[in-house]
């Protein structure tokens, strides 16, 4: 059976940068050929296909009347672009897959089609963490979430035998970002420098047993998805979308949050014991929970599959 075409329209960024949903749209490739698109070729005249817009959404859309489905697929961290009024005058033609709290949240008192979901990486498709030596870090200081001294302070408390620190930050505003001082740390330092390919980074990940989630807030948080999904203790700021996968000291570590930094004086007590009863269990809950996350609303001439698959065996 010839499988339904399906255009998602994704971002400059999405396209060429960051391939966040390519991987987060890859699970529907089983329903449906996805041609991706620049938002600048949307055209509501002449679209005739099933669509997905990816995070943001045309302007000219609001009294779009389409006769196939489409789904706007928002982000956590964009929440605040949602506040007020903004649903009262939503197109009510268009679905929402919200992958985070903080969007159900925003829409659960709406009258939009809406369906929630988490998504998760399969684990057998990542490289599993060794625990058989002793605590290696990893930390990619994107936003300079982690204050310097309390990455200091976590590397001498747990006795992390090697830090790998990734400094590639987030092309905005930045005014917090530092490099460690070799000489004022317990561990061996890595920088990572010019990593040119996912895979890159990967086999960087591939080193570590703990990992910092690099944001305080996320659209979907992949990065931390992956390392979970390797057999990583994670640790990450406990605020969407990180506490919407992560429970504290069940199947990972969440320190509080404010005005988007993790400091020294708020961190919650971290030890060495703790860390070590928490090896895999985010790899366990990955591979119970992964799933076709994202519904396949995929409209044919005979029917419309619209389940979650949200677990498997």
């Amino acid at each position: 059976m010839k499988k339904p075409q399906l255009t998602a329209y994704i971002s400059q960024w999405h396209d060429s940068k960051s391939p966040a949903f390519k991987i987060i749209l890859d699970t529907l490739t089983d329903y449906a050929s996805i041609d991706y698109q620049p938002f600048s070729a949307f055209n509501p005249q002449t679209q005739d296909r099933p669509a997905i817009f990816c995070q943001h959404l045309p302007p000219h859309i609001h009294n779009w009347q389409p006769d196939y489905p489409v789904t706007w697929i928002p982000m956590a961290d964009n929440y605040l672009d949602y506040a007020g009024d903004y649903w009262d005058n939503f197109n009510q033609h268009i679905k929402v897959l919200t992958l985070s709290s903080l969007m159900a949240q925003a829409t659960e008192n709406t009258n939009l089609r809406t369906y929630n979901a988490l998504f998760y990486f399969n684990p057998d498709d990542f490289t599993p963490v060794d625990w058989s030596h002793k605590l290696s870090l990893m930390y990619w200081n994107r936003k300079g979430m982690i204050e310097k001294d309390l990455l200091y302070a976590l590397c001498k408390a747990l006795n992390v035998d090697t830090l790998y620190f990734r400094d590639k930050v987030d092309p905005l505003p930045f005014v917090t970002q530092y490099i460690p001082n070799q000489s004022q740390l317990p561990s061996e330092l890595v920088l990572i420098r010019n990593t040119t390919s996912r895979e890159d980074y990967l086999a960087y990940l591939e080193r570590a047993n703990i990992y910092i989630a690099p944001r305080p807030v996320e659209g979907v948080g992949l990065s931390f998805l992956e390392a979970m999904a390797s057999g990583c203790v994670v640790i990450g700021a406990d605020f969407p979308t990180m506490n919407d996968y992560i429970t504290h000291g069940e199947n990972g570590l969440l320190l509080p949050l404010k005005a988007g930094v993790i400091a020294q004086r708020r961190q919650r007590f971290i030890t060495y014991s703790q860390i070590k009863k928490l090896p895999i269990l985010g790899k366990y809950l990955a591979h119970a929970m992964h799933a076709l996350l994202l519904p396949s609303y995929i409209e044919t001439d005979h029917d419309v599959a619209h389940t979650f698959n949200i677990s498997r065996e």
